[in-house]
């Protein structure tokens, strides 16, 4: 069974409860309101796509708080978000939040305590990328500046919590090196990396885009 078809969006503290006495070994995971959600998730995709017996209650916090606040209550950890939790017969045994959710960190927890598992290929995550597309469409077209769209791509990405694949995630990372950090200093007045300019990359990723025709 694919990782989304073990996966249930959790809204409310009674479907938490249904979810969890259905599925007494699971895992739980905290959606949070940017990037940090995104990147995390990718890594949990391809952790899981071999672990066919746990399915996986997704919570995202800002919309549904108090099923956010019942996991808290039943599992005794503090609250993060992002925030993955391995359930085995009804204690949380392994956790990680935020930048500590890597491919590596997950797989080290879920082989001690879930075994270890073959990898298998699966149907990965796709995200909206449609206001990506917009934007670089724009910024090539000559529509808006260099400026404007820094500023406009970075919120975006900032803000994106989108449960993509990991692969996604990379693809929409790459046109700054890396977005973290341009995030952290506002916005750098040298748009060049290497020899290639903003705008060269700009039009490489938004023909990869189209010709992988992800979901608009």
């Amino acid at each position: 069974m694919a990782v989304r078809d073990r996966m249930y969006e959790l809204t409310t503290p009674e479907e938490v409860a249904a979810f969890f006495e259905k599925n007494p070994t699971c895992v739980f995971f905290k959606a949070g309101s940017c990037h940090k959600t995104t990147h995390g998730f990718g890594y949990v995709e391809n952790a899981l796509k071999g672990r066919k017996d746990l399915h996986i209650g997704v919570v995202r916090v800002i919309q549904s708080r108090p099923a956010s606040n019942y996991i808290t209550e039943i599992t005794g950890l503090v609250h993060q978000s992002p925030q993955f939790i391995l359930m085995k017969d009804g204690d949380a045994v392994f956790d990680l939040d935020n930048w500590d959710i890597t491919l590596e960190a997950l797989e080290l927890g879920l082989n001690q305590h879930h075994g270890r598992v073959e990898h298998e290929e699966d149907a990965e995550f796709a995200g909206n990328v449609q206001p990506y597309v917009t934007l670089l469409e724009e910024f090539v077209g000559g529509k808006i500046t260099e400026k404007e769209f820094e500023m406009e791509w970075l919120e975006t990405f900032r803000k994106d919590s989108s449960l993509r694949s990991a692969e996604e995630f990379k693809l929409l990372n790459r046109l700054y090196g890396d977005v973290d950090e341009m995030i952290v200093h506002a916005c750098s007045t040298d748009l060049t990396i290497g020899d290639t300019t903003l705008l060269e990359r700009a039009k490489e990723l938004l023909a990869e885009l189209q010709s992988r025709h992800l979901p608009a």
